[in-house]
């Protein structure tokens, strides 16, 4: 019989797994995408339990116009540079292709 857990003494045990049915791809896979999430789960949950420090001078509440104002603000300037890079980076881009396409 082999042993799963030495590698070493079986040097074909993927085969051996696809035998028994076991999918290391699965496994590997399930691994990449389970972990990152349970550290994300387990790091807000952390962050529960903590005390609501209370409303003091550097507060910005968000149920004033000052929050609406600041918001708007904020995705408009976001919305115009990431537009820009476009306008300003399209030229470079065409001139490229077409010299590549010749």
């Amino acid at each position: 019989m082999f042993h799963l857990s030495k590698r070493e003494n079986c040097p074909n045990y993927r085969r051996h797994l696809r035998r028994l049915g076991i999918d290391w791809q699965a496994i590997q896979n399930s691994y990449r995408t389970g972990v990152p999430i349970l550290a994300v789960l387990a790091l807000a949950g952390s962050m529960g339990p903590r005390r609501i420090a209370p409303p003091g001078l550097g507060t910005l509440r968000t149920d004033t116009p000052t929050f609406v104002i600041f918001l708007i603000g904020f995705v408009a300037i976001f919305a115009v540079l990431t537009f820009l890079t476009v306008l300003v980076l399209a030229p470079f881009a065409q001139a490229l292709s077409s010299h590549m396409l010749g």
